[in-house]
């Protein structure tokens, strides 16, 4: 059976760019076009959009969901809101964006994955996000093996373990906006 998507992105603030859909090639194609320049002011602020979801999900009565918070980092109500989500059968998983050392050094603050990959002293903090939504963690890939990673477990209600996995991607830029999906 078809899932329905709801697509939002936040910045400072969060909006909600697609309702909920079952037309995944109408999500995958707006997705090709968001640019940070689209937002109307940086930020990150990942607590508005999970409050935002929780607020769709009440409003088509979901008795559960999943939800995929795609970031580089988490505010400080964010696991707070997570749990919340949880209690209402709204499962939160995180992909964790982050950028490649091609040609950035590694500060004292981050760690290096064995693909190259720099997370952030966030991982820690997206890692409790993640368990207080009753959910996975996953750091972002060189290729799509992380999503595919994460929604593998989507409708199942069970955690899954993280994966690295080492192939070619294009590099993440942090511009601001980030992505959520409800599924």
């Amino acid at each position: 059976p078809l899932r329905s998507v709801a697509l939002l992105v936040y910045s400072a603030s969060a909006h909600s760019v697609m309702p909920f859909t079952e037309d995944i090639k109408l999500i995958t194609g707006l997705l090709e076009f968001m640019q940070p320049e689209l937002m109307p002011a940086s930020g990150s602020n990942s607590s508005a959009a999970l409050a935002l979801a929780g607020k769709l999900l009440q409003q088509v009565e979901a008795k559960k969901a999943d939800i995929l918070l795609v970031t580089d980092s988490a505010n400080n109500n964010t696991a707070a809101i997570a749990s919340q989500l949880a209690k209402k059968h709204y499962k939160l998983s995180v992909l964790h964006l982050s950028h490649f050392s091609d040609t950035s050094p590694v500060t004292q603050e981050q760690t290096t994955t064995n693909e190259g990959m720099i997370l952030s002293q966030n991982k820690s903090t997206l890692k409790a996000v993640a368990h207080a939504g009753q959910g996975n963690y996953q750091p972002a890939t060189r290729n799509d093996q992380d999503i595919h990673h994460l929604i593998s477990g989507f409708g199942s209600g069970k955690s899954r373990k993280t994966q690295n996995v080492n192939k070619p991607t294009q590099v993440w830029k942090d511009h601001g906006p980030l992505l959520l999906l409800l599924l």
